[in-house]
């Protein structure tokens, strides 16, 4: 394939942030609601839909109230350029790191440099001692309930996030006017590819973005032997700005 070349977008902050402790109630305007549904088996407009919206909701407040579940994430956005089958990404004190990509990548990220912001997130820690909880209460549908909800709150939270590095930390687009319910639906300029996804195939790649992120070092989120994050509804992923 040839080599891409384009004008990249100079972020207006490069670097590393992190988010120790979210607010729960920030991310509840990005959930994907239809996703939801799909998960637990019912339609938005179902009888069985509208008691899971309305248990949903009362649990989103009881999680909120008490602190049950902790949203923790790392994102940064790093100067990158591909060199064959591998990325070399500069972080702001001049370290290069070297991520083998495989070709995943490679066509999408200028040999000549280019820029990339890479995540780590999660709405999952808390989340197996609150299902114990339950399940000790003998509430199972609860149980249920809070491992679909803390995955979905871990998507929407990405989305609340990566609106931020697009129009702010990024900042290629300042002038984004959409709702919370249009980038649930993706609707934003730009690439949003999740590790294990099929674009980004390769689960090793989380390795890579854990430590460049030095993502064990600021947060909960660990990944195990076989590149499998904890807790396991985490997210790790690679934003790209659409091309000028």
């Amino acid at each position: 394939m040839a080599a891409l070349h384009h004008t990249p977008f100079r972020p207006l902050h490069e670097g590393r942030m992190v988010f120790p402790d979210f607010d729960v109630q920030d991310v509840v305007p990005y959930l994907h609601w239809e996703s939801l549904y799909a998960a637990w088996g019912v339609t938005a407009d179902s009888e069985k839909g509208h008691h899971l919206h309305d248990k949903a909701v009362a649990l989103i407040r009881e999680i909120d109230e008490h602190r049950l579940l902790k949203i923790q994430a790392v994102i940064g956005v790093y100067a990158v350029r591909s060199n064959g089958d591998a990325l070399e990404v500069t972080d702001t004190k001049g370290h290069t790191f070297r991520i083998e990509t495989h070709g995943a990548l490679t066509d999408r990220i200028a040999p000549t440099g280019d820029y990339m912001a890479c995540y780590a997130v999660t709405a999952g820690i808390g989340r197996k001692e609150l299902c114990a909880k339950y399940e000790i209460e003998e509430d199972t549908s609860s149980s249920k309930l809070v491992t679909v909800l803390s995955k979905a709150l871990t998507g929407a939270f990405t989305e609340a996030l990566l609106t931020f590095v697009r129009r702010e930390m990024w900042g290629y687009a300042t002038d984004e006017k959409l709702s919370p319910e249009e980038i649930a639906r993706g609707e934003y300029r730009g690439e949003r590819l999740d590790i294990g996804s099929e674009a980004l195939a390769d689960t090793s790649l989380r390795e890579d973005l854990h430590r460049l992120l030095a993502v064990s070092l600021t947060t909960e989120i660990q990944l195990d032997k076989e590149h499998r994050p904890l807790p396991e509804e985490s997210i790790y992923g690679i934003l790209l700005a659409d091309r000028q």
